[in-house]
């Protein structure tokens, strides 16, 4: 039995059980060490010695609620930054284009949610990009933000942050959305963006409060589901499809999946950046908008440019044969990934091998000092080749790349029929931009950031 720090077996098991009702986040037993932590903190604040004391304080009357509040603000993760997920932002301001396009001329407010706000980042972020595309179009559109902790949401609702948490922020919505605070390095969040963002407490496992969250056109839950068990995940997702109306889109955080949870959401060309929709019962025919001010949808990030057939034109065994292939070329993605890494990781310790050999060759006492000097140079150019083959690393990322890039393509094809396969691509593990545009003007000149030929060789000069 585990008896050392705050928590004993019994109050680990008792406060476990106790956080998982009150949040839905469960702490497993490697993260035993983070709640003993932090348990200890509220405990010692008010006054209790130990475990067992602090948690009949909690349940001793109703009146608790401060300090039960205060006790989800320190076990539940508060991390979070302006413009998080670059390629998901980018993801969401084509969908607002797309969302305007099939509505056609005409207002419409737009009602989404963050439903982790924590401390406000991701909802203000949402309403600059959607103040920026609506704001000349006569469209409106109106952010729910809601938090397990009340602090947090308070802190939120402040919409004033410090300079060192704003760096994220891209000119011109820093220059145009943010104002300076009277008190030194702050800022503050303009008006009419504070205006589009509405704070709530609201727990997602509270089923009577999550029934009325409803009609949503859009849904952001990213990096929340990673702190539940899967009974958990499943209810919380099956709220939020309850929560988003016909054609709605669900955002997940980049580490999450609906792989064995849900299977009523389906795939969309970007669900390899996890962007997954509410079917939409009719889907009306677009009609391009001709409001003044319209801009044209932004290029998302991996855009397959090559046309695709839709599902419905393969024959029944082509469905068959097209998923084979899309598995397949996975397949050898991941193989010829591998194979790069320990291809790489031989070679790297082959070279770490001979500068260990020359400098063990330096320390001779005999060795006259011009071959010392010589050995010493070979060996600094064996240590710039052993920075360059970090390029490893880029091969690594341009693999995955690829994988993103099929997983949009089967996304395509199979999307709508809630049957492309799941590639498990981590899209926060590359630049969206690794890959070449063959579409660009400098396309086949290669990639500026690897070696040349006369860059090896130039090694060695």
């Amino acid at each position: 039995m585990a008896t050392d720090g705050f928590l004993d077996d019994q109050a680990f098991q008792a406060f476990r059980s106790y956080i998982y009702d009150l949040t839905g986040i469960d702490y497993t037993d490697n993260k035993r060490y983070m709640l003993d932590v932090r348990i200890k903190k509220r405990a010692l604040e008010n006054g209790c010695a130990d475990a067992k004391s602090y948690l009949a304080l909690l349940r001793s009357s109703t009146n608790q609620k401060a300090e039960i509040d205060a006790l989800i603000d320190e076990v539940s993760i508060h991390e979070t930054s302006f413009f998080r997920h670059k390629n998901q932002v980018d993801i969401f301001a084509k969908l607002l284009h797309e969302i305007i396009e099939d509505h056609g001329v005409g207002s419409r407010p737009l009602t989404m949610w963050s439903t982790a706000c924590s401390s406000g980042e991701e909802p203000f972020t949402l309403a600059m990009v959607a103040h920026d595309i609506l704001k000349d179009i006569g469209w409106s559109a109106n952010l729910k933000a809601t938090d397990i902790s009340a602090p947090t949401v308070a802190s939120a609702r402040q919409g004033r942050y410090n300079r060192r948490y704003t760096g994220g922020i891209p000119e011109p919505y820093f220059s145009r959305y943010l104002k300076p605070d009277s008190a030194a390095e702050y800022y503050n969040l303009t008006p009419e963006i504070m205006r589009m963002v509405n704070f709530d407490v609201l727990s997602l496992v509270d089923e009577a409060k999550m029934k009325t969250m409803r009609n949503m056109d859009m849904v952001f839950c990213r990096n929340v589901l990673i702190y539940f068990d899967n009974d958990v995940k499943k209810k919380v997702l099956n709220s939020l499809f309850q929560s988003l109306k016909p054609g709605g889109y669900l955002v997940l955080g980049p580490s999450d999946s609906l792989h064995g949870l849900n299977n009523d959401f389906q795939r969309t060309p970007y669900s390899a950046f996890n962007f997954y929709q509410r079917p939409a019962a009719s889907r009306p025919a677009a009609s391009k908008s001709t409001a003044p001010g319209f801009a044209p949808a932004v290029k998302p990030p991996l855009a397959v440019t090559t046309p695709v057939a839709p599902s419905s034109t393969l024959q029944p065994g082509q469905n068959f044969r097209v998923k084979m292939l899309v598995n397949r070329l996975n397949n050898g993605l991941r193989d010829l990934s591998g194979d790069v890494d320990t291809s790489l990781t031989k070679t790297i310790d082959s070279f770490g091998g001979i500068s260990q050999t020359l400098e063990t060759i330096q320390k001779a006492e005999d060795l006259p000092s011009k071959v010392r000097s010589e050995l010493n140079a070979v060996n600094r150019q064996i240590a710039r080749i052993l920075v360059y083959m970090q390029v490893g690393d880029r091969a690594q990322q341009k693999s995955e790349a690829m994988r993103g890039l099929l997983q949009e393509l089967s996304d395509r094809i199979f999307g709508t029929d809630k049957e492309a396969p799941d590639l498990g691509v981590q899209t926060t593990s590359y630049d969206s931009k690794i890959l070449a545009d063959s579409n660009a003007e400098d396309a086949g000149v290669g990639d500026s950031e690897e070696m040349s030929q006369d860059d090896t060789d130039a090694l060695f000069s």
